[in-house]
């Protein structure tokens, strides 16, 4: 065999390598860094996607502290991420946005203000007129 016909076979392996099997493998590291380094006390999220917070942890499982109190025990591995839930400061700005003006304007009570009631009855669903209607018939 030429070495030029095994030249694009060598090339597309260095490709799979560094855009795949590379960047995989420090995810992977990083992963394993994170489950050593978690502790009590921790604010984590399992795979799942379950908030808790650390409360005991073991060589391969760890016990969580959900919001509600409940006690729930993984694996290490099972852990996502740490959180960091830092209190989400309120704007002091106490004006009003375009979109809750916005919303305001096209919100059922003051759509309604304007129509008497005729209008409003006509806005009725054919089934709510059909119930009224039978009703009044029996009444």
């Amino acid at each position: 065999m030429n070495v030029l016909q095994l030249l694009p076979i060598v090339a597309l392996l260095f490709i799979f390598y560094f855009l795949l099997i590379r960047p995989q493998q420090k995810r992977a590291k990083e992963h394993q860094r994170l489950v050593k380094a978690i502790g009590p006390g921790d604010e984590i999220v399992t795979i799942g996607g379950l908030f808790g917070v650390v409360v005991e942890v073991t060589d391969d499982r760890v016990m969580i502290e959900a919001y509600d109190g409940s006690q729930l025990e993984f694996l290490r591995s099972a852990i996502s991420r740490k959180v960091n839930l830092a209190p989400v400061a309120e704007p002091e700005d106490d004006t009003t946005s375009i979109s809750d003006k916005e919303d305001s304007k096209s919100s059922p009570a003051s759509l309604s203000a304007g129509k008497d009631d005729k209008e409003l009855q006509s806005d009725k669903t054919p089934a709510s007129s059909a119930s009224e209607a039978r009703e009044s018939q029996k009444g």
